[in-house]
């Protein structure tokens, strides 16, 4: 049978677990000042960058967990590199944000990157949620469908062309039938798996509004496509006479809400990740009490950067 649908023998991941417990990053010590300063963007950016490194490293901390070995969840090797490669992969772009606009500049990069992070989450956690081996096909498959494709165009164009193929040719089939190899599934198999669900559909499978889709998914696609409102936000300034400047990258700043939002997006796939890992039943108090925490560090600056945004003004009803 491929390696993708074996069922993978239940294993122990107690050691790992427990060392995980005991080497959780300390939480950021936010001190009294900094919190009261979180009024403003420029006061609550400081403290928000900390609690976004702190999941960034933990993010990075769990996918680095030892992969599955005889005792854990039923997933098959396949299914170990690609949750793990997820979670490896929301670290890996927070920290590349972090880097990009550490210095308050280029403030677009958070924008960009937001979507994808959160998208990479949101698959993570639907992967955990599913637990099977028809959802890990799904995934893999989706990827490689594009593979097929060109496959199939590279052969199309050799046969019109005749004769040899180029050697670049050569190198991208051997490329594509490598990647096809890894999964241990065929080209049929690729071919007929069900496409994964439309992330919308994801997001709502791991318990998600839609008004938080649209947000995150379709608005951050703005800064992805580099649309209208996109330029106004992060290229264009609207000078008093109607007429449109260049934005300088100092005047970019990073986006609080994003970075607060994809924070806990990841903090979310990190917790699943961790459940469906786990042997037993619950997760460890530590590390729920280590979460929980994170969480209200995030919200409580939050609260403080925008304490009205859910009150109803004066004067309407």
């Amino acid at each position: 049978r491929p390696l993708i649908i074996q069922t993978a023998v239940r294993m122990t991941m107690s050691a790992p677990m427990f060392d995980l417990v005991g080497e959780l990053p300390p939480l950021p010590e936010i001190e009294a000042d900094a919190l009261a300063a979180c009024t403003t963007p420029q006061g609550a950016m400081p403290v928000m960058f900390q609690w976004y490194l702190h999941v960034c490293r933990l993010a990075h901390q769990v996918a680095c967990l030892p992969p599955l070995t005889p005792g854990s969840a039923p997933l098959d090797h396949i299914g170990s590199s690609v949750t793990r490669g997820l979670l490896n992969r929301c670290a890996r772009l927070m920290n590349s944000t972090m880097k990009l606009t550490h210095d308050r500049e280029c403030g677009e990069t958070s924008r960009i990157l937001a979507r994808p992070i959160g998208e990479s989450a949101i698959v993570l956690r639907w992967l955990c949620k599913q637990d099977s081996s028809e959802a890990l096909i799904r995934y893999v498959s989706s990827g490689l469908k594009a593979e097929l494709k060109f496959k199939d165009q590279i052969k199309k164009e050799h046969q019109a062309r005749g004769g040899d193929l180029l050697v670049i040719e050569a190198r991208m089939l051997a490329t594509i039938q490598r990647w096809i190899d890894d999964t241990g599934l065929t080209e049929e198999d690729i071919r007929l798996a069900k496409n994964l669900p439309d992330v919308a559909a994801m997001f709502s499978a791991v318990d998600h509004s839609r008004t938080e889709y649209v947000v995150h998914q379709c608005i951050g696609s703005h800064f992805i496509h580099g649309t209208w409102v996109d330029l106004l936000m992060n290229y264009l300034v609207k000078e008093d006479d109607g007429q449109y400047r260049l934005k300088t990258r100092k005047e970019s700043l990073p986006d609080f809400s994003l970075l607060m939002v994809t924070a806990m997006l990841v903090l979310n796939a990190i917790e699943d990740f961790l459940s469906l890992w786990h042997a037993g039943p619950d997760l460890p108090d530590a590390i729920l009490s280590h979460l929980d925490s994170i969480r209200q560090g995030v919200r409580c600056v939050g609260s403080r950067m925008q304490p009205e945004d859910f009150e109803v003004p004066d004067g309407t009803e």
